[in-house]
C-alpha cells in the first residue's frame, strides 16, 4: 500500500501536468481567435480602400464630365480644357496614391497590433511543469522511503 504523502505528491505532479495542458489548450484557442481577428480587420481595411478608391474615381469622372459639358456649352476647346481634364486625372491619381499609402500603413499597424496581442497570450511553461513533476517525484520518493523506514523496512 502506498503511503498517503506519496499519493499527495503524485496528485500534485498530475495536477501540474494537467495545468500545463489546459494552459496550452487555452493559448491555442486564444491564438486561433486572434488570428481570425487580424484577418477580419485586414478584410475591413481592404474593403475601406476599395470603397474610397471607387468613390474618388466616381468623383473624378463626374468632374471630367462637368468640365466637358461646360466647355461644350461655352464653345471652348483646346489646350486649356485638356489641361483642366489632365489636372482632374492627376488629382485623382494623387488621391488614389494616398489611399494606397494609407492602406499600407493600416495593414502594417494591424499586423503589429495583432502580433502584440499574440505575444501577450500566456503559453504553457513546460520547463516549470517538468521541474514541478520532478520535484513531486523526488518528494514522493523521499516520503515513501521515510514510510518504509518508519514501518521497519529497509
Amino acid at each position: 500500500m502506498c503511503e498517503p504523502a506519496t499519493i499527495a505528491y503524485a496528485v500534485a505532479a498530475a495536477s501540474a501536468v494537467y495545468g500545463a495542458y489546459t494552459t496550452n489548450e487555452n493559448a491555442q484557442s486564444q491564438e486561433k481567435y486572434q488570428r481570425k481577428q487580424i484577418a477580419a480587420r485586414e478584410e475591413q481595411i481592404y474593403f475601406k480602400k476599395s470603397a474610397e478608391g471607387d468613390a474618388r474615381m466616381r468623383a473624378a469622372r463626374a468632374e471630367r464630365a462637368k468640365l466637358r459639358a461646360q466647355s461644350a456649352e461655352s464653345g471652348v476647346s483646346g489646350v486649356s480644357i485638356t489641361d483642366l481634364l489632365n489636372n482632374v486625372d492627376m488629382q485623382a491619381g494623387m488621391d488614389l496614391a494616398h489611399i494606397e499609402g494609407n492602406t499600407g500603413l493600416a495593414l502594417e499597424a494591424n499586423q503589429l497590433e495583432g502580433q502584440s496581442r499574440l505575444n501577450s497570450i500566456t503559453q504553457a511553461d513546460y520547463g516549470a511543469t517538468a521541474l514541478s513533476v520532478a520535484g513531486s517525484a523526488a518528494d514522493g520518493y523521499g516520503a515513501y522511503q521515510d514510510y518504509r523506514i518508519n514501518q521497519g523496512g529497509t
